[in-house]
């Protein structure tokens, strides 16, 4: 029986057709499983019908997670900056889309590092404070300040405020036990303590 060029043209043409669709159709199988493979988790509560927070997991890890109010705005924000999930990032919201709190987490030299900073919604300082940061700043929704903790080692030095900024309290601790001075003033700025301690013991 003769095949004619035209069908033997024809029927490589179809055998060429065949392979390079296996090919392309092997590629994108392949693609489609690699990105399956990469694929984050996500997991949907919900609350009142809406979407309240959506998670994402990667290896098993929790990498980022976004919460939302009930209109659908950016509630909280979650991340994680490291692959080992040792270092992390979060961020929440007030309606407004006014920062309410900010704050980090890592590890440095086997210790546990933070920052972590609050806000009132008209965006005033609220709190400050950290592991490495000496100041911690506590404020009201003036802006004014309302207790100040100065660390440094095993020392404390705590400082309190009228309202208005004028000094009311300083006080000095180690360990937690009061030791070294301690001074009070009214609200006119007269000092009606000055005392001295040592080890909890008042000694002045």
């Amino acid at each position: 029986m003769k095949i004619q060029t035209g069908t033997v043209i024809l029927l490589f043409m179809i055998f060429v057709a065949v392979v390079a669709g296996y090919i392309v159709v092997n590629t994108a199988y392949t693609k489609k499983s690699k990105d399956t493979y990469k694929k984050m988790e996500t997991v949907h509560t919900r609350e009142y019908g809406d979407i309240s927070l959506e998670r994402y997991y990667r290896n098993g890890l929790n990498v980022k997670a976004f919460g939302y109010y009930k209109d659908g705005s950016l509630k909280s924000e979650y991340y994680v900056t490291d692959k080992d999930g040792n270092s992390s990032k979060y961020v929440s919201y007030y309606p407004n889309r006014q920062v309410e709190t900010n704050s980090m987490y890592w590890v440095e030299d086997g210790k546990k590092q933070f920052i972590y900073e609050e806000f009132f919604e008209n965006g005033n300082v609220k709190r400050r404070e950290g592991s490495q940061i000496p100041k911690w700043e506590y404020y009201d929704e003036h802006g004014d300040p309302t207790v100040f903790y100065i660390k440094g080692g095993d020392r404390t030095t705590e400082i309190m405020f009228h309202p208005g900024s004028k000094k009311a309290d300083e006080s000095e601790y180690r360990n937690g036990i009061r030791d070294g001075k301690w001074m009070q003033w009214d609200t006119a700025g007269v000092l009606i303590r000055d005392e001295l301690y040592d080890d909890g013991k008042k000694i002045r």
